[in-house]
């Protein structure tokens, strides 16, 4: 997070100089500025291997009609890595996601960016923490 509360839109890679598991991981809630777009506050390295990714949904979504997920890497529409029905933000607790896992194609540093959309009556509360654990991206 910047000094202003928000996360940069280009944040340094995390890559731990040693062969063990790293995480980034993205808090969002429902009324956060960038909920169309959040990126995580750092990025995957160059050929990292996806271990695991956890959606916490602490707080359900309550917009009237619709409360959707995804994440990921691609700039088109960011659900490469968790697609539209793999989480359901309407219900607390803990889902895997296993799209995304093992090599997301990433040949750069890539930025992963959450996105949430609601339609109907807009939501009054939600919350989802979002943890992905992966490989630094180191040959072998």
């Amino acid at each position: 997070m910047t000094a202003t509360g928000t996360t940069p839109t280009n944040p340094a890679v995390r890559q731990n100089p040693r062969q063990v598991a790293n995480t980034i991981k993205r808090t969002l809630n429902y009324n956060d500025p960038d909920v169309t777009a959040a990126p995580f506050a750092g990025a995957l390295p160059a050929g990292a291997q996806v271990i695991s990714q956890i959606a916490n949904v602490k707080t359900a979504f309550n917009a009237a009609t619709t409360n959707t997920l995804v994440f990921g890497t691609n700039s088109t529409n960011y659900n490469n890595m968790c697609p539209i029905a793999a989480v359901n933000l309407a219900a607390t607790g803990v889902y895997e996601v296993s799209t995304g896992l093992g090599d997301v194609g990433n040949t750069s540093d890539s930025v992963v960016n959450a996105v949430y959309s609601q339609t109907g009556t807009s939501a009054t509360a939600g919350q989802v923490v979002i943890t992905i654990t992966y490989e630094g991206g180191w040959s072998t």
